[in-house]
C-alpha cells in the first residue's frame, strides 16, 4: 500500500504517449462551444458556416475595402479633373468675351464723334449759324469739298474750302487755321491776255474808266505767301480780297 502511494504523484501531468491519440477536432469544437470565450465561439461559428478561417475572411474583407477605396478615389479624381477642365474653359470664355478698356486699346472709340462735333461747330461759326441750342432744330452745315492739311507735318489748315473747277489740286477758302500770312513779301502774277481783255471790257462797261488805267491795274494780281505755323512750309497765297488760295496741301475728301 505504501509503495503505491509513493509511486502516485497527484501533481504530475501525464503527457499523451505516441500510442494515445490526441483529442479530435470535434471534441475541441464542443469544448469551445461549452467553455470558450465569445470571441472563440464567434470564430468557430464563422469557420463552420463559411468554411474559411477568420484570418482568410479578414484578408478578403481588406481586399474588398481596398478595392472600394480605390474606386472611390478614382471617382473623386475624375470629378475633380472634370471640374478643373470646366473652370479653365469658363475662364477662357470669360477672358475671350471681356471688353478691353480704352487704355488697353490705345484708342478712344468716342474720339471721332467728338472731333466731328468740334468740326461742325467750327464750320457753323464760319457760316454765321452761331451756337446750336439743344432744343433748337439742327441746321445743316454746307458741305466742304475737303479738309486741307500741311503736306510736311500733317497739321490741319482748313476745314471749309471750295475746290478749283479746273485745277483739281487747288482750293480756295476764307477761314483757315494754323496759317500765317507774310505781308512783307509780295508775289505778282500776270493776267493772261485773253482774261485781261475780257475783264477789261467788263470793267469799262460798268465804270467807264480810262482804258489806260484799266490796263495797268489789271495787268497783274498781287498775292502774299502763306506758311504753316508749325513747320513754315509754304502752302497757299493770300489775295487782296482776303481769300486764301491753297496749292500745296494734302486734301482729305469726305
Amino acid at each position: 500500500m505504501s509503495r503505491l502511494q509513493d509511486e502516485y504523484d497527484p501533481y504530475a501531468v501525464e503527457e499523451p504517449s505516441d500510442e494515445e491519440p490526441a483529442l479530435s477536432s470535434s471534441e475541441d469544437e464542443v469544448d469551445v462551444l461549452l467553455h470558450g470565450t465569445p470571441d472563440q465561439k464567434r470564430k468557430l461559428i464563422r469557420e463552420c458556416l463559411t468554411g474559411e478561417s477568420e484570418s482568410s475572411s479578414e484578408d478578403e474583407f481588406e481586399k474588398e475595402m481596398e478595392a472600394e477605396l480605390n474606386s472611390t478615389i478614382k471617382t473623386m479624381e475624375d470629378k475633380l479633373s472634370s471640374l478643373e477642365t470646366a473652370q479653365v474653359t469658363k475662364k477662357k470664355k470669360k477672358k475671350r468675351h471681356r471688353i478691353p478698356t480704352n487704355d488697353e486699346l490705345l484708342y478712344d472709340p468716342e474720339k471721332d464723334n467728338r472731333d466731328q462735333a468740334w468740326v461742325d461747330a467750327q464750320r457753323r461759326g464760319y457760316h454765321g449759324f452761331g451756337i446750336q441750342r439743344p432744343y433748337q432744330q439742327q441746321q445743316p452745315v454746307p458741305n466742304s469739298d475737303a479738309v486741307l492739311n500741311c503736306p510736311a507735318c500733317m497739321t490741319t489748315l482748313c476745314l471749309d474750302c471750295q475746290r478749283h473747277e479746273s485745277y483739281k489740286t487747288q482750293y480756295r477758302a476764307m477761314f483757315v487755321m494754323n496759317c500765317s500770312v507774310n505781308k512783307e513779301e509780295v508775289l505778282r502774277y500776270k493776267i493772261p491776255e485773253n482774261r485781261k481783255k475780257r475783264r477789261g471790257h467788263k470793267k469799262m462797261r460798268s465804270n467807264h474808266e480810262d482804258a489806260a488805267e484799266q490796263t495797268e491795274a489789271q495787268a497783274e494780281e498781287i498775292y502774299h505767301p502763306v506758311m504753316c505755323t508749325e513747320c513754315s512750309t509754304e502752302v497757299a497765297v493770300y489775295d487782296k480780297d482776303e481769300v486764301f488760295h491753297f496749292f500745296n496741301v494734302l486734301a482729305s475728301h469726305s
